[in-house]
């Protein structure tokens, strides 16, 4: 009797875990506003509450969330997007002592672009405009609701 009533209770919360899961998963794609042409490297994030979920962009620009068993996909809601780690990397020239041998430190630009930072030898800067680039100041927004499998965006060029 036990058994059954045990076999019965597996049975509900299997069905009712199954049921409870309502996470959307979707894609999209990010592209420059000026010419169309994709945003090639960075990260999609979906935010609201305390609750986030992101996607990596790919050549093409497109991004996919909940398509792996670390990303379960969104819940349902309202969501601020932003984007972040869209870069552009130059490698810097090492400076030079009085007999022209290199040394370890690099010339920094004096007109170096807005956003950009210092890392080792390379100077890497952003390719959007910095307010897609922060959940407080990105102008971008989607409702999840099941439905709509696809969110695509249009960003501006971070302008040196």
């Amino acid at each position: 009797m036990k058994r059954t009533y045990l076999a019965i209770a597996t049975a509900l919360l299997l069905t009712m875990s199954v049921g409870c899961n309502s996470n959307v998963q979707f894609g999209g794609n990010v592209t420059f506003s000026d010419d169309g042409t994709p945003v090639a490297k960075g990260t999609v994030v979906f935010e609201k509450e305390g609750y986030m979920a992101r996607g990596s962009l790919d050549e093409k620009g497109d991004y996919q969330l909940g398509a792996d068993e670390l990303n379960g996909g969104l819940q349902k809601g309202d969501y601020k997007v932003y984007i972040t780690g869209a870069v552009q990397a130059t490698q810097l020239e090492p400076e030079k002592d009085a007999d022209g041998n290199a040394l370890q430190t690099v010339v920094v630009p004096e007109n170096k672009p807005k956003g950009a930072q210092i890392i080792g030898d390379r100077m890497l800067v952003p390719t959007i405009d910095a307010k897609y680039c922060d959940v407080k100041t990105t102008p971008l927004k989607a409702t999840v609701d099941g439905k709509q499998k696809r969110f695509d965006f249009q960003v501006e060029r971070n302008v040196p």
